[in-house]
């Protein structure tokens, strides 16, 4: 429920801004939003360190043709992304200050960046616990509120939204450049 109720949000969000130029999805994973991207933008840039994912679903299902996969932002210019998302994968990455500056210098002006993740508190810790040893968050280097620190020195940012209230699991941040 809250991955799905996560990309809800975002997925409003996004459809409210309109037509976008060139759009990312930085850690797409399977490929779960880029449906959605390629329709509401010309160019999708689909980003991940492993494709593998993305590959398998493509068997069975077909992405659109504004559509393309890399394991790197290098072929990006520079100033020319509208929107990038980067939901539930910012925790995972050592360099985070480096990655993010990466990231904001290739938006446009006025381009949005839209990051998630979990908030590691002690219902969120509990909640992992409960969901299996397969789900031990060993793999977190950080939660979602050193993100926001750190996304706080390239953009401006506010909180999209916080699943749930009073007990936030997990945080939805925009920042615009």
């Amino acid at each position: 429920f809250l991955f799905w109720e996560r990309l809800y949000r975002v997925i409003q969000h996004v459809e409210r801004k309109g037509k976008l130029s060139a759009v990312m999805d930085f850690g797409c994973g399977s490929g779960v939003m880029l449906p959605v991207l390629s329709r509401l933008s010309d160019q999708v840039t689909a980003v991940d360190i492993d494709l593998a994912p993305s590959q398998r679903i493509g068997e069975f299902v077909s992405f659109a043709g504004n559509v393309t996969f890399a394991s790197s932002c290098e072929s990006v210019p520079p100033g020319s992304l509208d929107l990038i998302l980067a939901l539930d994968v910012l925790e995972h990455v050592d360099d985070l200050n480096a990655i993010l500056a990466d990231l904001c210098a290739l938006l446009s002006p006025g381009g949005e960046i839209i990051v998630s993740g979990p908030t590691e508190n002690m219902a969120y810790k509990v909640g992992r616990f409960l969901a299996g040893p397969v789900y031990s968050g060993d793999y977190h280097v950080r939660d979602i509120y050193q993100i926001k620190q750190a996304l706080q020195k390239f953009v401006d940012v506010r909180t999209l939204a916080t699943l749930f209230f009073p007990v936030p699991l997990f945080v939805i941040y925009s920042g615009t450049a």
